[in-house]
């Protein structure tokens, strides 16, 4: 051998097999596992989920501050608002499973838009013609008829009296004006000398306007106005060429857009699924754990209210006794998502020491949780464990 090894030939051939065994090696050892050890070998992991189910939840605007800007422009955009709709964004109507684990896609339409994704019973709307934008929502109820802010009830936004109201000057009853106003042309009839009635066209949809006299001096002035009116569904896209030194706060910079016909299933999956926090959240939860692992050991709770991770508060939390995260407890935990009514005060570090506090227990380091056969010898001392918060925020505790 160290006769062989002495020629040049069988020192490059050795050092070439010996080249290629080492890159072999490198190579085993530099192939990453593209997912997290803790699930995909060893030991099934543990996670807790905790949603916000607080009265803020109900708001269609983000942050807190923006609560007075209903009947801004900037409120009805994305860029200033970013629960608005977004053009540029696709609204996927989630997939739910029912108690059994069955799996049911939902589904909206432009033209019977629901008030509520989750339930069809709070109603539907017309957006073609009847749209209003949303400010606060309470899932357990329909459509808001008052306008303005509340921190609970329902309300609406008003649309934005710059764009939404025209005026005309007319002498004489039975004369009528017609006003151009974007692309929405407002004709205004005086049927009195204080009365009048009006119309506006949008898009080919006639829609009707609440009329008045709003001057006499020096000549009689009559205004059409659909800020408190059903329209065609809209939204607005920021412009910084609009205007001279443009701010997203600037509502001059903002450029009104009605839905057009591509974009209306996106528009009605957007309104009936994602349009307020709640919605968003319940949402984004639904698509979030859809591919989760059955392997997957799994309890859920709330603020204040559904406080336990044992499956005792069937009211409040349906079954959500920690165990492995099958058909029919992915059911469950989809059936409380579809039923959580967002009244709560937001008990966020409350909720947060309630799951650490489970954390520390005997179960979630079991064999088979809330089973049986469980013993000394099947609890892991080592589990990977994961709390997932979904909140909009602040909290008072």
């Amino acid at each position: 051998m160290n006769r062989f090894l002495s020629s040049p030939r069988a020192k490059t051939i050795a050092y070439a097999l010996l080249g290629t065994a080492l890159l072999s090696a490198a190579d085993a050892y530099a192939t990453v596992s593209q997912s997290p050890l803790s699930l995909t070998i060893g030991v099934p992991p543990n996670m807790l989920l905790t949603l916000d189910d607080s009265g803020s939840m109900r708001w269609a605007f983000a942050p807190d501050d923006m609560r007075g800007d209903s009947e801004t422009r900037r409120a009805k955009s994305s860029a200033y608002n970013p629960l608005y709709y977004n053009p540029t964004i696709s609204y996927s109507a989630p997939i739910v499973f029912d108690t059994s684990g069955n799996e049911q896609q939902l589904s909206t339409s432009f033209t019977a838009a629901l008030v509520n994704g989750y339930n069809s019973r709070r109603g539907n709307i017309n957006m073609s013609n009847n749209y209003k934008v949303t400010w606060t929502y309470v899932l357990e109820s329909g459509q808001a008829t008052s306008y303005g802010y509340s921190g609970t009830s329902n309300r609406l936004a008003e649309n934005p009296a710059a764009d939404f109201t025209a005026s005309a000057a007319i002498n004489s009853n039975n004369e009528s004006s017609t006003v151009n106003k974007g692309d929405i042309t407002f004709t205004i009839k005086r049927t009195g000398d204080s009365t009048c009635e009006a119309t506006a066209t949008i898009s080919g949809t006639i829609v009707t306007a609440y009329c008045s006299r709003t001057s006499t001096n020096p000549r009689n002035t009559y205004t059409a106005s659909l800020t408190q009116r059903g329209v065609p569904a809209y939204y607005y896209t920021y412009d910084s060429t609009l205007a001279n030194n443009c701010t997203t706060t600037n509502d001059n910079c903002y450029r009104l857009n009605f839905v057009s016909a591509e974009q209306q299933q996106n528009f009605a999956n957007w309104y009936s699924f994602y349009r307020n926090r709640a919605l968003a959240t319940i949402s984004a939860a639904a698509l979030a754990f859809y591919d989760l692992s059955p392997a997957v050991r799994l309890s859920w709770q709330g603020l204040g209210r559904c406080k336990r991770f044992d499956g005792s508060d069937t009211a409040n939390c349906g079954n959500n006794a920690f165990k492995a995260y099958s058909p029919e407890h992915k059911g469950q935990l989809y059936a409380w998502l579809q039923s959580i009514n967002f009244d709560q005060s937001t008990y966020l570090p409350a909720a947060m020491k309630r799951a650490g506090e489970f954390f520390i227990t005997s179960t979630p380091w079991q064999k088979e949780p809330n089973g049986s056969g469980n013993t000394t010898q099947n609890t892991y001392a080592c589990r990977a464990s994961y709390h997932i918060m979904m909140t909009d925020g602040l909290w008072n505790e």
